[in-house]
């Protein structure tokens, strides 16, 4: 490097550090400090390379475990005289209906 790309290399520098601790967009700095987006970019992209990602994987297999069907026990009655009928729920609930008819 000559003379000159070392001190555009710093002077970059010192804006990049700038920028990141203003708190400023990279567009918001560059209009504030008279820069041309592109060559902060530029200067970005050669001084701090570029940007990694975390590499993740793509999909993962989550075990997953189900919980056994919660039942429902349904409604239960208890009649005077000590009769119970429970696990009355809407599929059969007619047939609880013509059992009262006959208990009455």
């Amino acid at each position: 490097m000559n003379q000159t790309q070392i001190s555009k290399s710093d002077v970059w520098q010192k804006h990049l550090q700038s920028q990141r601790e203003s708190g400023l967009s990279q567009q918001a700095y560059c209009q504030q400090h008279g820069l041309k987006n592109h060559q902060f970019w530029y200067w970005k992209r050669k001084l701090e390379g570029p940007k990694r990602q975390p590499t993740k994987p793509s999909s993962v297999f989550v075990p997953v475990s189900l919980a056994s069907p919660v039942s429902n026990p349904g409604l239960s009655i208890t009649l005077p005289n000590g009769i119970s009928l429970s696990g009355i729920d809407e599929h059969n609930h007619h047939i609880v209906q013509q059992l009262m008819k006959v208990l009455k």
